[in-house]
């Protein structure tokens, strides 16, 4: 996500296509706590970017060191 998406909020149509999951996946992760919860504007949830980064960042790390 780091190179290809300059955006500073992304949608959940950006999630996807961004991890290749469907939306019915990122809405269990948040149910499961495993992403966090969006800001709305209006009906329309919204992620900060940086957040999304870090969270990919994090999650690639712990995998390497497994």
């Amino acid at each position: 996500m780091e190179s290809k998406n300059k955006k500073k909020f992304l949608r959940v149509d950006d999630l996807t296509a961004e991890l290749s999951v469907g939306k019915s996946t990122i809405y269990k992760w948040l149910a499961d706590g495993k992403l966090p919860q969006p800001k709305k504007i209006g009906r329309v949830p919204y992620w900060d970017a940086k957040v999304i980064n870090a969270l990919l960042s994090q999650s690639q790390a712990q995998e390497v060191s497994q």
